[in-house]
């Protein structure tokens, strides 16, 4: 997944064949406290939803507030996909995301002797 970060940004993912496939356009980028962008995986941008994300500091570590929204835009089957995203971002961000927080960590923390 690659994230261009700045306002106008596309995030899209790279498949192992290198296709390159679109998946939101960042709509506001005022680090580091938040970023919002539409979100259009497998439709037209026009028929995107919205997505923000809010960073906040909480000792330390940092808190990750997600708000997904405008599921109406997609009438057909807006409800649907509004419940499938609940658990989507689970594991999105609970499993995939947070464990590859915890490895990034725990290299931070190996050092070699010298």
């Amino acid at each position: 997944m690659t994230v261009e970060p700045h306002e106008g940004g596309q995030i899209w993912e790279t498949t192992h064949d290198g296709t390159r496939t679109p998946w939101a356009r960042i709509t506001e980028w005022p680090p580091p406290d938040r970023f919002l962008f539409n979100w259009y995986v497998g439709r037209s941008e026009e028929n995107a939803t919205f997505v923000t994300f809010a960073f906040s500091r909480i000792g330390s570590g940092t808190r990750v507030d997600l708000v997904h929204s405008q599921f109406a835009r997609i009438s057909h089957c807006g409800a649907m996909m509004a419940a499938g995203y609940c658990s989507g971002w689970d594991v999105v961000l609970g499993q995939c995301f947070a464990g590859q927080c915890q490895k990034h960590c725990a290299s931070l923390n190996t050092f070699e002797e010298v």
